[in-house]
């Protein structure tokens, strides 16, 4: 293989090596966002059992008040939209890390590695036997024969090729 099919094997390993890396990276955030929401979510139904109690308390002592439950539907709001936002920062992450991923592809489709040229394609037949290595010489004219001669083709006589 020549220079540039060595330099241009390298290279495809090399962008292989960065995808890898990208997509590690990616599920790496993917991962560290998606416990940023359930831990969110562990809070909201928490705090779905405070407002439950608070409910609760406030009919068994007869206390119409309202601003504490107020607060808490405030804060439920507030964390449902907080999830909201990291479900789109996941979205953001995984399109980033493709785009980046399909330019790599394309990048490694478009190096260059020298492949071997084909084999030539095969010869016609043309009755031409190929040329079987001297086995000696006629002993009578000293023309070479080949091992499969009984006579030389020379001057006829009977070779010894034995």
């Amino acid at each position: 293989m020549s220079s540039t099919g060595i330099k241009g094997l390298m290279e495809k390993m090399r962008i292989d090596r960065e995808i890898a890396s990208l997509e590690s990276k990616k599920k790496d955030l993917v991962k560290s966002v998606s416990n940023e929401i359930s831990h969110l979510q562990a809070k909201i139904t928490a705090k779905y059992t405070e407002i439950g109690e608070s409910v609760y308390n406030g009919h068994i002592a007869n206390d119409s008040s309202q601003d504490l439950l107020m607060q808490k539907f405030d804060e439920v709001t507030a964390m449902k939209n907080n999830i909201d936002e990291k479900q789109l920062k996941i979205k953001s992450i995984v399109d980033r890390y493709n785009e980046e991923k399909s330019i790599m592809e394309k990048m490694k489709t478009q190096t260059p590695v020298n492949t071997p040229p084909p084999p030539p394609p095969p010869q016609p037949d043309l009755g031409i036997k190929p040329r079987i290595p001297a086995a000696g010489t006629c002993g009578a004219c000293g023309a070479p024969f080949s091992i499969d001669d009984v006579f030389c083709k020379n001057c006829g006589n009977k070779v010894n090729n034995h």
